[in-house]
């Protein structure tokens, strides 16, 4: 079973990604299921996780542990996201430590791309408000689509992939300064 796999190999980059963070770090997490993944591996920790992620919301709304602040913005229900100029105006308020960020697809030169241009304000907003910018891409997104540019490969400061991620994208990755990780 493909999705199965792809399952599996999602879990793996998540819970890869969980472990780069420290208790007492804050967490900003982006749309998408491997995001949503990250969350289902944070719980129990003693973290502040900030998201415009609706399935992140429920999924860590009664755990205790972890102080949860949604952004404000209009609702899109078919991604359960959260968009638009509250959202991004929220995202100017903030600093994280971590991003957790998801793509539609990564470029062989290593852009950051999205199929969906009214996600890409958002994404910006979310890269200029963290410390550390993690991109999360199993290997179906190398390369991948999108035609809205999110950012520069040099803006990212790591990529966690899998071994089967496309090589050369991987080194134009590399060579652009970002830590490339297999899970």
């Amino acid at each position: 079973d493909v999705n199965a796999v792809h399952a599996e190999e999602k879990d793996r980059i998540a819970r890869r990604a969980a472990e780069l963070v420290s208790d007492g770090e804050s967490v900003l997490l982006d749309i998408g299921t491997t995001a949503l993944r990250v969350a289902q591996h944070l719980h129990g920790r003693s973290l502040t996780v900030v998201t415009s992620n609706l399935a992140v919301l429920e999924e860590l709304q009664n755990d205790e542990q972890i102080e949860l602040i949604v952004l404000g913005g209009f609702v899109r229900r078919s991604y359960r996201s959260l968009v638009g100029y509250l959202t991004e105006e929220s995202l100017r308020q903030i600093h994280v430590d971590w991003l957790f960020l998801g793509t539609s697809g990564v470029r062989p030169d290593g852009k950051v791309m999205d199929s969906t241009m009214i996600e890409v304000p958002v994404k910006r907003a979310m890269i200029n408000a963290a410390d550390r910018v993690v991109l999360l891409a199993d290997g179906t997104k190398f390369p991948g689509h999108g035609v809205a540019r999110v950012c520069e490969p040099g803006e990212l400061t790591m990529v966690v992939t899998e071994p089967g991620a496309d090589e050369a994208t991987r080194a134009q990755l590399a060579e652009a300064g970002v830590q490339v990780v297999l899970a």
